[in-house]
């Protein structure tokens, strides 16, 4: 599940947590979007806003991620003489992978973590020297399968999201229970009467509903 709700503004905060979930440095950052690393480390530190497209480019990521996640986990769950998930050692050599060029290593240590708290018996270890291409005995993931993983998790991240929305909107007012009716009220916080004055008025103050 992506860490990052695209329904609301990223902060400094939400910035530096993504980028440290997905094993990001300031530097591979400012040179996929083009900024310096000066920028980068702006955003982070709440100097500057983190613009629009900066956000979109970790969002994503972010969901790219997850589904990375979910496709490795059913792999690895259905083929345990392709363990260990082997990485690679250093961000040189993750560069020609078949199984996502160019994510740096960072991102395939925290990639690995994810799938191995998922799979029970799942152990990390560097693939050999020679495997430029990404470990032959891997199940390899084809894009058109990661697209699909991907517009499961968007779906289920969207479901969410509007589930919050619900959640946000049902706390700004309390349900509470009129004992002597027995009827259910709706009523605004801000308007809620003290515990003082509430005594032997309570039907006044939390109106039934109709």
């Amino acid at each position: 599940m992506p860490v990052y709700k695209s329904n609301h503004p990223m902060s400094a905060a939400s910035f530096r947590t993504v980028r440290s979930f997905l094993g990001l440095s300031d530097q591979w950052i400012a040179t996929h979007l083009g900024v310096h690393v000066r920028t980068v480390r702006k955003w982070g530190a709440g100097d500057s806003s983190v613009p629009k497209s900066a956000a979109a480019f970790l969002r994503e990521l972010d969901v790219e991620t997850a589904s990375a996640v979910s496709v490795y986990v059913e792999a690895f769950t259905d083929h345990e003489d392709s363990w260990p998930f082997r990485i690679p050692r250093s961000d040189e050599e993750s560069e020609g992978w078949e199984e996502f060029p160019g994510k740096p290593v960072g991102w395939w240590r925290n990639l690995a973590a994810r799938v191995c708290q998922r799979v029970p018996g799942l152990w990390i270890d560097f693939a050999p020297a020679d495997s430029a291409g990404g470990p032959a005995d891997r199940p390899i993931l084809t894009e058109h399968t990661v697209e699909e993983t991907a517009e499961q998790v968007a779906a289920e991240n969207a479901a969410d999201a509007k589930a919050a929305a619900e959640r946000t909107l049902a706390e700004q007012y309390a349900l509470t229970e009129d004992d002597d009716r027995g009827l259910h009220a709706v009523v605004n916080p801000a308007e809620a009467v003290g515990p003082e004055s509430a005594k032997g008025s309570s039907a006044s103050a939390r109106p039934a509903a109709e």
